[in-house]
């Protein structure tokens, strides 16, 4: 028995109800933009206007996958340093290339500096013959795992942009690079890019698993999905509540996955709604899921301009006892889990998409409530 979850909701909603759409930001940048040559002051200064970066991986027999970026232009491919050329390696714009080296060497030949770089190992990276340490390129997967469907996208970035093979992405031809733009489908896998700068859009005709920077964010129907500021008011998607939520989502996945059940989207709207009631107990002082002078628990999604034609929601309490973000979320899981009920509500095939509002109290409590929906 868990004493401080109440015990779990679902209701069936008319079939008649429509969602109500609601864009309620606009995408908030995590990182600061790659520009100039910040952080190479490693890079030796070349006495001519064209240099030579070389990637080597000769002290690897292993495969070793690298994005580069120049802030002039890519000239060409390069025999320098003993380097091979092959069709391995891509140049998608006269500004990025990508490859592979396994136990041998890549180079090329550029205008301007090295931006920065992206390998899944640790190739030694050269320019004009000395050593660099370039800052890192930033990276995006999208993956769709359903083989029954594929899902179209385009993205769109502030800064340069390349085909990546990071997380297992494939390299096809079925997606295309446009300066900072791509477009693509996946359907059972995955396609990740290289980036500078920061995620401007990104738009899909589906639901998607999105992975930027290593923090799993998810697309389903608008981007980013709406994430929590330091007091619950959305403002700060870098905040710990903002993290914790998608942070529980992904191992509420984890779980599903474990169980045999297909993973959740994420829905904004069903966010702001959780993230309203995890703030309304802290500051009305109540651990409910009907709050005072409600009819019942869906009236704060309806309030929030949610309509799905069924609902569901786990709520919980506990001190926060730990600043890791990775052990509150376990934790977090972990309680429901161990409730039957909530642990149903988890498991439940039928939901579709959640959304997560987690709100810590002046005392250091948290408050979480996870929303689910179908229908929506």
């Amino acid at each position: 028995m868990c004493s401080q979850c109440a015990p779990p909701w679902a209701a069936q909603l008319p079939e008649t109800m429509t969602r109500t759409h609601y864009t309620r930001r606009t995408f908030v940048r995590t990182a600061t933009a790659l520009s100039g040559v910040a952080g190479l002051s490693s890079l030796a200064a070349a006495d001519h206007d064209e240099s030579v970066v070389v990637v080597d991986g000769t002290a690897s027999d292993d495969l070793q996958w690298y994005n580069l970026a120049v802030t002039g232009e890519i000239t060409g491919k390069s025999n320098a340093s003993g380097a091979s050329t092959n069709d391995s390696d891509w140049l998608e714009s006269t500004a990025v290339a990508g490859g592979y080296v396994r136990g041998g060497k890549d180079a090329y030949s550029f205008t301007g500096d090295l931006v920065g770089f992206w390998s899944d190992e640790s190739p030694a990276v050269y320019v004009d013959g000395s050593r660099v340490d370039p800052d890192p390129l930033r990276m995006i997967s999208i993956r769709k795992d359903d083989p029954a469907s594929s899902v179209s996208y385009e993205l769109t970035t502030s800064g340069l942009l390349s085909s990546s093979a990071a997380n297992g992405a494939s390299i096809d031809g079925g997606d295309r690079v446009y300066g900072g733009r791509a477009t693509g489908y996946v359907v059972n896998g995955t396609d990740s890019y290289a980036f500078s700068g920061d995620i401007e859009d990104l738009t899909a005709d589906g639901g998607l698993s999105v992975v930027v920077d290593g923090e799993t964010v998810g697309y389903e129907g608008e981007w980013p999905p709406q994430s929590g500021g330091s007091d619950g008011s959305g403002s700060d998607p870098d905040s710990f509540v903002a993290r914790l939520e998608r942070r529980i989502h992904e191992k509420v996945n984890a779980r599903r996955r474990a169980n045999g059940v297909s993973e959740l989207g994420y829905d904004a709207d069903l966010a702001a709604a959780a993230r309203a009631h995890s703030r309304d107990m802290v500051d009305r002082d109540f651990f409910s899921h009907t709050a005072p002078g409600d009819d019942s628990f869906a009236d704060h999604y309806t309030d929030e301009g949610v309509s799905c034609r069924a609902l569901g929601e786990n709520i919980l309490y506990r001190s926060l006892r730990d600043d890791d973000v990775d052990i509150v979320a376990e934790n977090v899981v972990t309680q429901w889990m161990n409730s039957s009920g909530h642990r149903a509500n988890i498991l439940r095939d039928s939901w579709q998409v959640e959304g997560l509002g987690a709100v810590v109290s002046d005392d250091d409590l948290l408050y979480v409530t996870e929303g689910f929906g179908s229908g929506c």
